[in-house]
């Protein structure tokens, strides 16, 4: 069986060799500055992400017609914007209330091509229930919708939940999700069920008050 790259390796290639698709998205170099329009569009694709299964953003990388390459413009000084507590509280600020809170990870791998680090941000699935919008941000033509549900469609694209295959993916990441509670629930249950329990140790004092007592009672009927 081949051995799966680690971590450290996989980010490494995402960096050399990137391309989108749906569990890869990549942007341009800019600041995290929380409130303005690309943070409030990093959030969208966030949980677009989220809800079709996790993935990966990119950070800066420009498009271009035969892909996404380094960004020019991209400084070291930019990684440090990208704190994983402060994105993690941006989106779970943007999420209904009852939503499990967002789980996420910031790692700064190095392109060993540039030399410099790139923030990548990890996304992992909803553990329970879809991720919510709650409120439209910002107020003129908003990039986030109250009430929409985003998801991260297989032509790498984030979109509103609108079309059957949108519900047809997200119905099979809310499937993919109880069906790991079960197993999991099912498996714990089965173990505990065939752990075989240790025989309780004989009560010497009991055991022989009950000689004793069937020894009078012994004696009385021979008498």
């Amino acid at each position: 069986m081949a051995q799966q790259p680690d971590s450290s390796q996989l980010l490494r290639g995402l960096l050399t060799a990137p391309t989108e698709r749906q569990d890869l998205d990549c942007k341009a170099s800019k600041a995290l500055v929380l409130g303005d329009e690309f943070a409030f569009k990093l959030v969208k694709h966030i949980l677009g992400f989220a809800n079709a299964g996790g993935g990966y953003l990119l950070i800066g990388y420009k498009e271009t017609p035969s892909g996404p390459v380094p960004d020019p413009d991209h400084r070291e000084e930019i990684c440090s914007t990208y704190d994983g507590t402060r994105l993690s509280g941006l989106v779970d600020a943007n999420i209904e209330r009852g939503n499990d809170p967002i789980r996420l990870t910031v790692h700064l791998p190095v392109n060993e091509i540039t030399g410099l680090r790139h923030p990548v941000i990890e996304i992992e699935p909803f553990p329970h229930l879809p991720y919510v919008c709650r409120g439209a941000k910002p107020e003129r033509e908003p990039i986030l919708k109250q009430g929409m549900v985003y998801i991260r469609r297989f032509r790498a694209e984030t979109s509103e939940v609108c079309t059957a295959a949108d519900w047809e993916l997200l119905i099979d990441q809310c499937i993919n999700r109880r069906r790991e509670e079960f197993v999991t629930a099912f498996t714990d249950l089965f173990q505990r069920m065939t752990k075989r329990q240790a025989s309780p140790a004989p009560d010497a004092s009991t055991l022989n008050e009950w000689t004793t007592k069937a020894r009078a009672r012994a004696m009385a009927d021979s008498n």
